[in-house]
C-alpha cells in the first residue's frame, strides 16, 4: 500500500493523493480549528479539539509515530509549548 501523503487543496482542506480522503479543519471562537470534517472513501466523521490538563511532562506519553490503516498514512503527534502538531508523513 505504501505511505500517501496529504496535500492542501484549500487554505483548510487537505486530501490525498488517492482522493480517498479529505480533511477540513474548521475555525473555533479563537481562530484556532475547533474541530474537523473527514471525509474517508465517501463517509462522513468529526472530530473535535479536546483541551487538555496542562501537565507538561505527561505531552509526552503521546509523542510519537502511528500508522492509521483507515487512512492508509502514518502520523506523528509532537508536543510542543503546551500544544501538539500532529504531522501527516
Amino acid at each position: 500500500m505504501g505511505i500517501d501523503f496529504f496535500q492542501p487543496v484549500a487554505p483548510a482542506a487537505f486530501e490525498n493523493r488517492r482522493r480517498s480522503t479529505r480533511l477540513t479543519f474548521l475555525d473555533g471562537a479563537d481562530s484556532r480549528p475547533a474541530r474537523v470534517r473527514i471525509v474517508l472513501r465517501a463517509e462522513e466523521m468529526w472530530a473535535a479539539r479536546v483541551p487538555l490538563k496542562a501537565d507538561p511532562g505527561g505531552a509526552d506519553e503521546y509523542a510519537g509515530a502511528y500508522y492509521s490503516r483507515e487512512w492508509g498514512t502514518v502520523y506523528e503527534i509532537v508536543p510542543t509549548g503546551g500544544e501538539f502538531l500532529v504531522w501527516c508523513q
